[in-house]
């Protein structure tokens, strides 16, 4: 009698040497999930290991929960604190934003306004005149342009002027006259008279040579 274990998942017997009852506990068993807490809610969640590191919340709820927070900053420039969201890399205050964007840092470059959105940027002395449009209203527009297909190439002929050709009534009174030097049409009988005449002028022509 061979031994049974029982299954380490489910409980049923093992045969064997087996951990294992069947194959759905072993893909189980393989997992191996490892339990988390949220940073958000304090639930607690299974994660396989492969996934595991680095995994702070339980779902996307609550990573944008956290990321929405508003929390006190320092600016980089102006040493002052103000109010800002976790979510993104947000170094200085407004009013040193605004500073930073009215100011150029490169005397080459020259500020352009997009005449679609109305949006500042900066391009260099050489692209002012190629480029108007910023790079999404140029795109936008490109798209919307509809390429009109080419004309087809045709070739000038010399066209030749038709012929009028008149045609004349025929005369049913008139008979033809039919001269020597034109083809009789022969029937059936008088062809093989002029073959059997033939023969007999070959001949004779033969005896006399």
């Amino acid at each position: 009698m061979s031994k049974t274990t029982p299954c380490k998942i489910c409980g049923k017997p093992a045969e064997g040497r087996k951990i294992y009852c069947g194959r759905p506990c072993y893909a189980i068993g393989r997992r191996r999930p490892t339990k988390k807490v949220c940073e958000w809610c304090n639930e607690t969640f299974e994660l396989p290991r492969a996934r595991a590191k680095g995994r702070r919340f339980c779902c996307r709820k609550c990573t944008t929960a956290y990321l929405n927070v508003e929390i006190t900053k320092v600016c980089a420039s102006c040493n002052v604190e103000y109010k800002g969201k976790r979510l993104g890399v947000q170094k200085y205050c407004t009013p040193c934003r605004k500073k930073r964007d009215a100011y150029v840092p490169n005397s080459k470059l020259e500020t352009l306004i997009c005449p679609d959105c109305r949006k500042r940027r900066y391009a260099t002395k050489q692209g002012v005149s190629n480029i108007s449009r910023c790079r999404p209203c140029a795109d936008r527009k490109r798209r919307k342009r509809v390429i009109k297909p080419k004309k087809p190439i045709v070739k000038k002929v010399a066209i030749k002027p038709k012929k009028t050709v008149v045609k004349q009534p025929i005369e049913n009174t008139v008979e033809k006259v039919v001269t020597p030097h034109e083809k009789k049409i022969l029937t059936k009988d008088e062809k093989t008279k002029l073959k059997i005449k033939n023969l007999f002028d070959m001949v004779k022509k033969r005896h006399k040579k």
